[in-house]
């Protein structure tokens, strides 16, 4: 449903604002707007841009409308405001697969797709901590399996894959989370070092891909949700090679939304800020003291359990790029609109040094 604040009362204001002035008056009108709920089976707006003819596309909230939610959400498109209903129950009973789910996020986001209802699929390198993770789950009466995955090894991913949509019928969603860092000079950093990044950020994302992405052609339905970073968005001094795997990602994720959608196929990009994980225990440094890493921390990190939240509110509302922390809204909007500022503060912190 798209709504817009100009009337013939309002002509004459619209006259002589600018566009961001419009849409900045109509989320306020919209939110002192009394809530319509849709009826079961009446087209809702679902975010997903718009249709040939230049009109918000549509979905039927049927069997497959998984975006349905109790609550409404305003957002700005094209300098209008749009209503956005996305279902609390958008997840259940649907079959999720997620990558690195043994700890940190991947693991918060397997709890929480678990307490709203989905059939999980944990898959991690680390088989005893995930069976671990996966049998807590169905303690507390959720559906949860445990897999182990190599992201590194293509067969290793198909057969995960292909073993799900084959247990299952289908895979609703994949959840490309699985990743490594490593924190240092890039002029201390060998090829290995390099090549170590590339295989699991990048390729371990490439290889879900391609396992999950024909198979959700073919469903006509799905949604591939790639965690990137922060580090994707604006400079990051000391995690150069780690920030080329996450831009990487991040074009990944936002080119193949764009040819995706016709096959009904959605794709999110995660970008999150300093999340409470287990990362800074196990990311390799290079030529610098871990203390010294982990007190150049600016925040306190986020609770993985709240970025799920986030997360899974993000992937509901079928948003471009999902930003978590308010740091990282922040971050990203500076070196939208500074980007020399943005710039000055990353030179000033690599002048600096760890």
């Amino acid at each position: 449903m798209v709504v817009s604040p100009a009337g013939r009362a309002g002509d004459a204001y619209l006259r002589h604002t600018t566009p961001l002035d419009t849409a900045a008056a109509a989320v306020s009108a919209l939110r002192c707007a009394p809530r319509v709920d849709t009826p079961v089976g009446r087209p809702v707006y679902d975010g997903g841009g718009v249709d040939s003819a230049g009109k918000p596309s549509v979905s039927a909230a049927g069997p497959h409308a998984a975006h349905r939610q109790t609550s409404t959400d305003w957002t700005l498109r094209a300098g209008v405001a749009v209503a956005v209903r996305v279902r609390a129950d958008s997840f259940r009973r649907r079959i999720a697969l997620v990558t690195g789910a043994a700890s940190g996020i991947g693991l918060a986001l397997s709890q929480e797709l678990a307490d709203r209802g989905a059939t999980v699929v944990l898959a991690d390198l680390d088989l005893e901590r995930n069976e671990e993770a996966a049998r807590a789950l169905c303690a507390r009466g959720a559906e949860a399996t445990a897999r182990r995955l190599d992201v590194t090894d293509p067969e290793s991913v198909s057969d995960v894959v292909r073993d799900t949509a084959a247990r299952h019928g289908r895979i609703d969603y994949l959840f490309n989370n699985a990743g490594i860092n490593t924190v240092g000079e890039a002029l201390h950093f060998c090829l290995d070092d390099w090549e170590h990044l590339l295989s699991v950020n990048v390729r371990g994302v490439i290889h879900g891909v391609h396992a999950v992405y024909p198979i959700m052609v073919t469903q006509g339905s799905g949604h591939i949700v790639n965690v990137a970073s922060l580090a994707a968005l604006v400079p990051s001094p000391f995690q150069v090679a780690y920030a080329t795997t996450k831009h990487a990602v991040l074009g990944l994720s936002v080119s193949l939304r764009a040819e995706a959608r016709k096959y009904g196929v959605r794709v999110s990009a995660v970008c999150p800020g300093f999340i409470a994980t287990r990362m800074g225990e196990t990311q390799r440094v290079i030529n610098v003291e871990r203390a010294r890493v982990d007190a150049a921390v600016p925040l306190r990190p986020y609770p993985a359990a709240r970025c799920a939240r986030d997360i899974l509110h993000g992937v509901a509302r079928n948003q471009e790029i999902i930003l978590v922390t308010a740091f990282a809204r922040w971050a990203y909007r500076a070196r939208r609109w500074c980007p020399a500022l943005a710039s000055a503060v990353a030179g000033r912190v690599g002048r600096r040094g760890l």
